[in-house]
């Protein structure tokens, strides 16, 4: 009856407060504001990298399907090691990797152009070795947000901390990707969006 109420009230409150407190930890907030920025990433490569590929690069269906396959070859087996590469790193230089992998990766959207007329290439074929810091970023990224709810968060607030980082990194692709990065595009052009990227 009421007690049994007002016990499962209290339990409430402390969860709330313990929740509370975790999201306000400063180390919880920068990974939050990385992940945002690693989702706005995603979000440009997800929305734009393949625009960019058929447009500029006049890349061909065969060609999107090994830029897939290259982020893959990385991704799926660093998955297996995600967790032990993360906690060796420490979760901010790992957050760190995966930001300069896609930097690295828009680096070499913006110069194909360049390195494909050094090389006597196909400039959407040259792209390809750039694929794979894609497939490094999603796969740390992705286990860092598991390490981190399991180092800062008890097993009853873990889900908390897995969503904020979720939303976070969905935020970025979804508000500053798709709604907001298409001013850049538009008043940059396609090709120098990843310069700013």
């Amino acid at each position: 009856g009421a007690p049994a109420l007002a016990e499962e009230r209290e339990a409430l409150r402390g969860e709330r407060a313990a929740a509370d407190h975790l999201l306000r930890r400063a180390e919880l907030r920068a990974v939050l504001v990385l992940m945002a920025f690693i989702g706005l990433q995603f979000g440009i490569a997800f929305s734009l990298g393949f625009v960019y590929f058929e447009e500029v690069l006049h890349a061909s269906g065969v060609m999107l399907g090994l830029a897939l396959t290259a982020q893959a070859v990385v991704e799926v087996p660093l998955f297996q090691v995600a967790p032990r590469v993360v906690r060796w790193l420490g979760v901010r230089t790992a957050l760190d990797l995966c930001v300069a992998g896609g930097a690295i990766r828009f680096a070499g959207y913006y110069f194909a152009g360049a390195f494909a007329d050094a090389l006597g290439a196909d400039g959407a074929y040259v792209v390809l070795p750039f694929e794979v810091f894609h497939g490094m970023s999603f796969a740390i990224s992705y286990t860092v947000i598991a390490v981190v709810a399991e180092e800062y968060a008890s097993v009853g607030l873990q889900a908390t901390v897995v969503g904020a980082a979720n939303s976070a990194m969905k935020a970025g692709d979804a508000m500053m990707a798709k709604l907001l990065w298409p001013l850049v595009v538009n008043a940059v052009g396609l090709r120098a969006s990843f310069a700013v990227g």
